[in-house]
């Protein structure tokens, strides 16, 4: 068999396979740790290999703080972040690897989305204070990078959802 016969075959595979591998992931009773947050700060991280395709942190950034104006949500400078109880910040990570193909720009992509705050860990007489996830989404999937945005503000759509919910406003 050639090579690109086999590259093609392996990669028909891959598509045949790869749908029935997409989720999205939601942690059950996580509305409770975004009651009376005021607003969240963003931090975003991709990996290279999407970003020397063209997504970028900041128009990531961007997507998602407009998402979150739009419903409502205060997005907060690093210096009100800093002044604010708990800390929240919505952590964006985006990892992708490039399906090999000369011609296209197609990957198979993870995006997590959590909300980072601070917790008290209390251990035998001892509290220590440590930023953890309190609020998770995650979701595999496939597609372009245009898709890839898309699916990002799904998930902060979702994020949005269970804030307004959990805040009432």
């Amino acid at each position: 068999m050639k090579s690109g016969k086999h590259t093609r075959l392996i990669t028909g595979i891959f598509f045949i396979i790869l749908p029935l591998l997409v989720f999205t992931k939601t942690v059950s009773g996580q509305e409770a740790t975004l009651r009376g947050l005021a607003g969240v700060m963003v931090r975003v991280d991709i990996n290279d290999i999407l970003i020397n395709d063209g997504l970028t942190k900041s128009r990531i950034r961007s997507d998602v703080e407009l998402k979150l104006q739009e419903a409502g949500i205060k997005i907060f400078t690093d210096k009100e972040w800093r002044n604010t109880e708990g800390h929240p910040q919505l952590f964006i990570q985006v990892t992708g690897r490039k399906v090999h193909d000369d011609n296209w720009k197609f990957y198979t992509f993870a995006i997590n989305i959590q909300l980072l705050q601070d917790v008290y860990i209390i251990r035998k007489n001892q509290t220590e204070l440590h930023q953890a996830s309190t609020w998770l989404i995650m979701r595999a999937d496939r597609g372009y990078i245009g898709d890839i945005r898309l699916r990002i503000k799904e998930l902060v759509d979702s994020f949005s959802t269970d804030f307004l919910s959990a805040n009432q406003i």
